[in-house]
Order: C-alpha cells, then sequence, then structure tokens
C-alpha cells in the first residue's frame, strides 16, 4: 500500500484545519473516555489492575483510531484499506474475546441486579447435578461458590445468569423438612409422641419465631 494512494495532493488549508481540529477532539475524547473508563471499573469487584488498564487502553486507542480515521477523511484520503484492516482486527478480537465478553456482561448484570450477592446460599444444576453452596466471590468472570462438603465451585457469569437459580437467602428464612422415626409403644399416645419433638425444632438455632413449627404424622 503506498502512501501517495491515500493522501490526495489538493489539499485546502481549512479541510487541515478542519482535520487538526477533529484530531485535538478526539485526544481530548479519549483522555475522558479512559478516565471514564477507569471510574466505572472502579466500581466492578473482582476485576484486577492489569485487566482495567488493558480494558481502558482498548477504549483510548479505539475513539483514537476512529477520530484519526475521520480526520484523514476530511482530508480527502482513502481510508477504505485501514477500515478493511480495522474491521478485520475486530471481527477476530470479537471472535477472540467472546466467552470473556459475554462473561464480563453477565458479571455486570448479576452485580446490578443484585440476583446474588456474597453470603448468599443458592443452588445451582452443575457438574450434571444439582449443587449447593455460599457465594464467596463475585468477580468479572465466575461466581465462585463454597459447597456444603467444603469444595470450591467456580461458575461462569454467563452460565449462571442463563440457567436457573434458587436463593435461598433472598427473603431471610425458608421452609425446612425434617424426617424422624421415633418408636412408639400401643400405650402412648400421638400428641404425646410429638410435642417432644415439637419443643426440640422449636428450640433448635436458626428456627425463627414467628414461623410455627408443625409436626406431621406420615406412617
Amino acid at each position: 500500500m503506498d502512501l501517495q494512494d491515500l493522501l490526495p495532493t489538493d489539499i485546502d488549508w481549512w479541510q487541515l484545519l478542519l482535520a487538526l481540529l477533529v484530531a485535538l477532539a478526539t485526544w481530548i475524547i479519549s483522555r475522558f473516555a479512559r478516565r471514564g473508563t477507569t471510574a466505572l471499573l472502579r466500581r466492578a469487584p473482582g476485576i484486577s489492575a492489569a485487566v482495567g488498564t488493558a480494558i481502558t487502553q482498548f477504549v483510548a486507542y479505539a475513539i483514537l483510531l476512529l477520530g484519526f480515521g475521520i480526520a484523514l477523511a476530511m482530508l480527502g484520503a482513502n481510508v477504505q484499506p485501514l477500515l478493511a484492516i480495522v474491521v478485520i482486527l475486530g471481527i477476530v478480537a470479537i471472535l477472540v474475546l467472546r466467552g470473556v465478553a459475554d462473561n464480563f456482561a453477565a458479571g455486570v448484570l448479576l452485580q446490578a441486579r443484585q440476583t446474588v450477592r456474597i453470603g448468599d446460599e443458592i443452588v445451582v444444576e452443575a457438574l450434571d447435578s444439582v449443587i449447593a453452596g455460599t457465594v464467596t466471590e463475585l468477580n468479572a468472570r465466575a461466581v465462585i461458590l463454597r459447597t456444603v462438603d467444603g469444595r470450591t465451585l467456580h461458575i461462569p457469569n454467563a452460565r449462571l445468569l442463563s440457567d436457573p437459580v434458587v436463593n435461598d437467602s433472598t427473603h431471610g428464612a425458608r421452609r425446612s423438612e425434617v424426617e424422624v422415626r421415633v418408636r412408639r409403644d400401643g400405650t402412648t399416645r400421638i400428641d404425646d409422641l410429638l410435642a417432644p419433638l415439637v419443643d426440640a425444632a422449636r428450640t433448635a438455632e436458626g428456627v425463627h419465631r414467628h414461623e410455627g413449627v408443625r409436626a406431621l404424622v406420615s406412617a
């Protein structure tokens, strides 16, 4: 590609002035965009400093490239080869970073809607089974759970956003059922047998007082 094919020989002074103004405005906008992106990423937990720097640089360079392309177009330059290269690079970047971008966007939505928060007990479908655990961390890529059996589970944000999630901590309490087998002789009444069970469940730690404990005979 010859540079003489990009820029024409007859350039007016006002075209050059407009191109310089566009280039200057682009540089100023890129600086503000860098600061705004940095401030926005600071509010999103789980994004490391290296990843935040890479994102802000990408935003700034994209604005600079777009602005300089507009400035060259004002000078009458043939920017189609440059645009073709930019489009190809953009498509490659989208294909490579598709999973990362999906998880990042899903993480922003999860934190904005507060679907899950740190400390919530949730139930999800993973590893071909239903797994329950406590949310210990929310980052830009995944939601980290500590399962009831002591394992650490990393669930991609996009998976958590698209699949059903049961949050047992949303309302602060939930109903639980415990099956107890008790030996009974023929002289003991059912009510006398159930009363100690109800008292034991009522005084257990974590049982709310505003919801009464009931005992039902199943067999």
